[in-house]
């Protein structure tokens, strides 16, 4: 866990979702993971987490490419990486804070409407239910604020 420390205490340093240290952060996670290794072997291919403009704001997203229940790579999506994903997921910024608050499941996000898989196929994602929990869960043990919160 990424710490800043003062005179006698340490804190975890809070990172800006889907800046470009939160998307590294959540890679080294996911490789310190033995429930996402063992839930992602079978898992090939690049995903990418959007997070829809708001109050303002601009529109973030970060790409993640993985094999065999390990992160190969994690960073703010370029359009090329957005190209490239085999799965995008979007969602506005209330969305993903219920989601990695615990509040909402991200199947029921998902089902609901609130998150949307705007590329890749539902279906063919399916077999790997339990691999996409685990990475929701550790992106969700990422100290985070969102954008536009001190």
């Amino acid at each position: 866990m990424a710490l800043q420390s003062g005179s006698n205490y340490a804190w975890p340093m809070t990172l800006e979702l889907f800046s470009e240290q939160w998307a590294r952060q959540w890679c080294a996670r996911l490789n310190e993971s033995a429930a996402y290794r063992a839930a992602a072997a079978e898992w090939k291919g690049a995903v990418a987490l959007v997070m829809t403009a708001a109050n303002g704001g601009e529109a973030r997203a970060v790409y993640m490419d993985a094999e065999g229940g390990l992160c190969h790579i994690a960073r703010e999506a370029s359009a090329e990486d957005l190209a490239g994903a085999a799965y995008i997921f979007e969602a506005a910024p209330a969305v993903w804070r219920e989601v990695f608050g615990g509040r909402t499941a991200p199947a029921m996000a998902l089902f609901s409407g609130k998150l949307r898989l705007t590329r890749g196929n539902l279906a063919a994602l399916m077999p790997h239910a339990a691999a996409a929990r685990e990475l929701i869960a550790t992106a969700a043990a990422v100290p985070v604020r969102f954008p536009g919160e001190n």
